[in-house]
């Protein structure tokens, strides 16, 4: 009893009455003061001492936050030509919000076109202007006040992509009619931070998340607090693992022997296949899915976790992958809601669209649109600028690596979901399964796959395919080092 009050000490009844009092609010401003780090810190703080103060504005007040949250994301060039041009800057952008927000909440008066296809509508818009505004920047449009616009919009676009294509959503389910442009503001350009993938997804699922009761979101704001916690502890364990990779490697303590080094795996990778001894790129290889899985935790428990202080109670991002007994299951643990953005808007269009086929036909397609197309697709566009500034040779490489990837982890995905079906099926005419040895294999089974699968994701602008393959078929063949690395 002692253990599991000691692991779930958020949600202590004590400890719960407690933040609901002047001291214990005045002391969950100090612990976010204390856990958020970088820029972030005050306004994070800030903003959370005014939702306490007027509770019923946290929208207004996230709006606010969203605003620095913009400015933080303009271009140095933008932001060294002066006011007029981080005005222009940030009105290009909010304008853009307003042009997508009329047009969600008057989806019903949109061509019919538009109304049929408004996510790949949207997509074409903002891709077309991305288009425009990097093809302007590079003729030297931008170079002056005036171009300010076309330079922040060059910049933004891939991170607004997807938090507008969560605002068409809402358009087409009907939710956006009666919503103001703040609601969507907040998410857009969000206070607590983000990738290009919308961590909270958009103003449908935060506000189902909402918390106003008083001992709920005392409630939820604890579990922030453990996010945050979490987060650093995983920051730490991040740092260790950079150390590792490093020349001098790790430095132990006195009398624990000499300093721990084992490679990254782009370092082992590069090394070609007798660079390293067999041992080490197995190593290595293993630690890479590892260090991927903690450097996506503490990034990912940093966003929710000042989102539940906010008064969001929505899921976490990772949520022990390396725990899961199945591929699919650590595809939903790893990376939360960009399997969701996946699903959202790849699989469910796609299984919808095929309900004349079988339910198998149905499903793997499906997830192949989502883990392998939408894999795809997104990356490109999160890396377009990489890609332009790259050589033919190695946009090429780099987009055939991004490939391979995305076709393995499709079909990996697929396969996954049909032997849970198959399972489930089993398990309703024989019983249940027993665990023991049989959940350690499955386990192992899962590391392995997704272990071997960072081959082709680490380092993407770097390293070729030939070295990406030569590297693969080294972990099957016990080659051993040449002797300057013996």
């Amino acid at each position: 009893m002692t253990r599991t009050r000691l692991l779930n000490w958020h949600e202590d009844d004590w400890l719960i009455t407690r933040l609901c009092e002047p001291i214990g609010k005045a002391c969950l401003l100090v612990m976010a003061a204390m856990l958020v780090p970088g820029v972030s810190r005050i306004p994070v703080v800030v903003a959370l001492a005014l939702l306490m103060l007027v509770p019923g504005r946290r929208i207004e007040i996230l709006s606010g936050g969203a605003l620095w949250f913009l400015y933080q994301r303009l271009p140095d060039a933008v932001v060294d030509a002066g006011p007029m041009a981080v005005l222009l800057g940030m009105t290009s952008v909010l304008g853009l919000l307003l042009v997508c927000f009329v047009a969600a909440r008057r989806f019903v008066t949109l061509p019919a076109i538009v109304r049929r296809n408004p996510i790949l509508s949207l997509h074409a818009l903002l891709l077309s202007l991305l288009g425009a505004c990097i093809f302007a920047a590079t003729r030297g449009y931008g170079g002056v006040v005036w171009g300010a616009g076309v330079v922040t919009l060059a910049a933004v676009i891939p991170f607004l992509l997807w938090r507008a294509s969560y605002l068409m959503l809402s358009g087409r389910r009907g939710s956006a009619a009666n919503t103001r442009f703040v609601d969507h503001l907040m998410y857009a350009l969000p206070l607590w931070g983000g990738t290009g993938t919308p961590y909270g997804k958009g103003h449908d699922h935060l506000r189902h998340h909402s918390v106003v009761e008083t001992r709920a979101l005392a409630r939820c704001r604890a579990s922030g607090v453990k996010l945050l916690l979490l987060a650093l502890a995983w920051r730490w364990v991040a740092r260790g693992f950079t150390l590792l990779g490093s020349d001098s490697g790790l430095v132990l303590p006195e009398g624990f022997g000499s300093p721990l080094m084992v490679p990254d795996l782009a370092t082992v990778i590069a090394a070609g296949p007798v660079g390293f001894s067999f041992g080490t790129r197995w190593l290595a290889t293993l630690l890479e899915l590892v260090h991927s899985v903690v450097e996506l935790a503490a990034r990912g428990h940093l966003f929710i976790g000042v989102l539940r202080l906010f008064g969001f109670s929505v899921f976490r991002n990772t949520y022990k992958p390396l725990l899961s007994r199945s591929i699919v299951e650590f595809w939903n643990r790893y990376y939360y809601y960009f399997k969701e953005l996946m699903v959202e808007f790849f699989f469910f269009p796609t299984f919808v669209a095929l309900s004349k086929h079988r339910a198998e036909v149905r499903l793997v397609v499906a997830v192949l649109a989502a883990a392998t197309v939408g894999n795809f697709y997104y990356h490109v566009v999160l890396d377009h600028r990489t890609l332009l500034d790259a050589d033919l040779n190695a946009a090429l490489q780099a987009l055939g690596g991004r490939g391979i990837y995305s076709i393995a982890l499709g079909f990996g995905v697929a396969t996954s979901m049909l032997r849970e079906r198959s399972k489930r099926a089993a398990a309703r005419t024989a019983g249940p399964q027993q665990g023991g040895l049989r959940a350690v294999r499955a386990i192992f089974g899962v590391w392995l796959f997704f272990a071997l699968l960072q081959v082709w994701n680490v380092d993407r602008h770097r390293l070729a395919i030939g070295q990406r393959a030569a590297f693969l078929v080294s972990l099957f063949t016990p080659v051993e080092a040449n002797s300057r690395q013996q």
